[in-house]
């Protein structure tokens, strides 16, 4: 029997679209237990875009996952 594993891929660009899209993937990871797996780059967010993040209760989502991405290099 196959084993699936719950993740979730999120394409990260600089886009204004990105951020909702990785705050919205990080909401659903959490809600099943999936893992987030990001293809592309962050660039630091605009203050509208860390208010957004800081609204919905994830506000150092971006800083984590710089983290966690440069802890993995």
């Amino acid at each position: 029997m196959r084993r699936f594993r719950r993740i979730l891929v999120v394409p990260v660009t600089g886009a204004a679209e990105s951020p909702p899209a990785l705050i919205e993937a990080v909401r659903l990871a959490e809600a099943s237990g999936a893992e987030v797996r990001m293809i592309g780059h962050l660039d630091q967010w605009s203050e509208v875009e860390r208010q957004a993040a800081e609204a919905a209760g994830v506000g150092d989502l971006h800083d984590r996952v710089v983290d966690a991405v440069a802890a993995r290099l």
